[in-house]
């Protein structure tokens, strides 16, 4: 079981990221707030547009309503101990991400 999440932290990179889909650091903050569903994304090898593997990362998905009440999903790393998580990246949720969120609650 992860620790809890209680902040989050970004990258200018992971600002970036979410912008290019509309979202802002304010909509992760939102979704953190909003009583979330954090589900595991287990480490994983995964070939590179080049040609390579690489190894993803474990990380958690973050699952819930934004600023507008739209469902988004947000990637971020596990906590530290103090309960802060860096943002990695984010979108829009598609549907069977809102399944799994209302699936939850």
């Amino acid at each position: 079981m992860p620790r809890r999440v209680r902040d989050l932290e970004w990258s200018d990179d992971a600002l970036e990221k979410i912008g290019r889909r509309g979202l802002t650091e304010q909509d992760a903050l939102a979704v953190l707030d909003n009583a979330p569903q954090i589900l595991d994304q287990p480490r994983k090898d995964e070939p590179t547009p080049d040609g390579f593997m690489r190894i993803r990362p474990a990380r958690l998905r973050m699952i819930g309503p934004g600023r507008s009440n739209r469902i988004l999903t947000f990637i971020i790393e596990l906590p530290d101990e103090d309960g802060v998580s860096a943002l990695v990246t984010g979108w829009p949720s598609g549907k069977s991400e809102i399944a799994k969120y209302r699936q939850a609650k």
